[in-house]
């Protein structure tokens, strides 16, 4: 079973395995993706261990994680 797809640095698509994350871009926990969760994104750009907001993982707010929540825009 997968879950949600988003898109990494390198443009291509993961998918989250099962127990993982359902919406790791819905950063708010409101059950969608929305400007508000793009808005907390940009404000913690840059180098951020175990936020929310680094939706792919990587220890950076950047690129691929707008990316990603662009991806995944809507309800999750």
């Amino acid at each position: 079973q997968y879950g949600w797809g988003f898109v990494n640095a390198r443009n291509a698509v993961e998918l989250a395995g099962a127990g993982g994350e359902p919406c790791p871009a819905d950063v708010d926990g409101n059950g969608s993706v929305e400007f508000n969760d793009m808005l907390a994104i940009l404000a913690t750009w840059g180098d951020c261990t175990n936020c929310p907001t680094d939706v792919d993982g990587d220890g950076v707010v950047g690129f691929s994680d707008v990316l990603a929540a662009l991806a995944a825009f809507g309800p999750c």
